[in-house]
């Protein structure tokens, strides 16, 4: 004979279940795991027009003086080919007076995009601090 415990949730139970929750929502929130809002995220065409930019990728695109919708400036495109190559797996560091942005790149062939995500982003004064 097998015994099995029936256990009734009870309300004080289910408060507490959904206190928790609650405290692990806001401490997601707090900790930055929405990285949709934390790194750049960037939607390229093969010709360097930049398709979609978050709100995070707006410091690189005043580094590059252009505007989402824009393309990306020659020189640019000349010191990082990939980001317009539909092949790319790839990362790249980006270097401002500000900060230093890294990046993967990858193409999509099928989509005709490249897409590049930061994943890290450090300021400048971290750079002379770690060399």
């Amino acid at each position: 004979m097998v015994h099995t415990e029936s256990k009734k949730t009870t309300a004080a139970d289910t408060e507490s279940v959904n206190n928790v929750l609650l405290k692990i929502q806001a401490k997601n929130k707090v900790s930055g795991s929405d990285n949709n809002h934390l790194f750049p995220i960037l939607k390229i065409s093969p010709a360097g027009r930049i398709i979609y930019a978050n709100r995070s990728a707006y410091p690189l695109l005043k580094v590059w003086n252009c505007y989402a919708s824009n393309i990306i400036p020659q020189n640019v495109l000349i010191e990082f080919p990939v980001l317009t190559s539909l092949t790319a797996d790839d990362t790249i560091v980006i270097n401002s007076e500000i900060e230093r942005f890294y990046f993967s790149v990858v193409g999509f062939p099928d989509g005709d995009y490249i897409g590049i995500y930061g994943y890290k982003t450090e300021l400048a004064t971290d750079q002379v601090q770690n060399n």
